[in-house]
């Protein structure tokens, strides 16, 4: 039911607001403490909150999921916070494969700098759900590939 919901929170983003650019602002008291709890500094999130998420590396993503999931218990609305945080994001077609485990396949599993329409939705989600950088790629696996086994074969090919 709340992967329901998520898809349907996700898809509202898509339908309204998409051309809007998260704010930058300093951090309310609630969202101080989600920062806290998350182990990330006040000032760090809000550095984070400035930036798109395809502008960041690996360990400021992470943190940003950390927050995000401290400061947003709802999934729905987490989804579309995520979602927003890459609006404007570099788009490109057939963007992803599944090298090292494919012998021929020269591109990487995720890439935050750019996406198509799919990676796009897959990552948002996958952020979503997870608490961490180690648990948003896990996470990512479990969504892209039939029982994570990764490989082309066992890819869920959304149409």
């Amino acid at each position: 039911m709340k992967f329901f919901l998520a898809t349907i929170a996700f898809s509202s983003l898509a339908l309204t607001g998409c051309h809007m650019r998260p704010r930058v602002a300093q951090l309310t008291e609630g969202q101080s403490m989600s920062a806290e709890r998350a182990g990330v500094p006040a000032a760090e999130v809000t550095q984070l909150n400035a930036m798109p998420i395809y502008k960041m590396n690996e360990q400021q993503a992470g943190k940003y999921i950390a927050f995000q999931q401290e400061a947003e218990p709802d999934l729905g609305k987490r989804v579309v916070a995520i979602g927003r945080k890459n609006i404007k994001q570099p788009y490109e077609l057939y963007l992803l494969g599944e090298f090292p485990f494919e012998t021929y396949d020269d591109q990487p599993m995720y890439c935050l700098g750019k996406s198509d329409c799919v990676v796009f939705a897959e990552h948002s989600y996958a952020m979503a759900l997870s608490h961490d950088w180690p648990s948003f790629f896990t996470m990512l696996q479990r969504i892209r590939y039939a029982d994570g086994q990764i490989g082309v074969l066992t890819r869920n090919h959304y149409t």
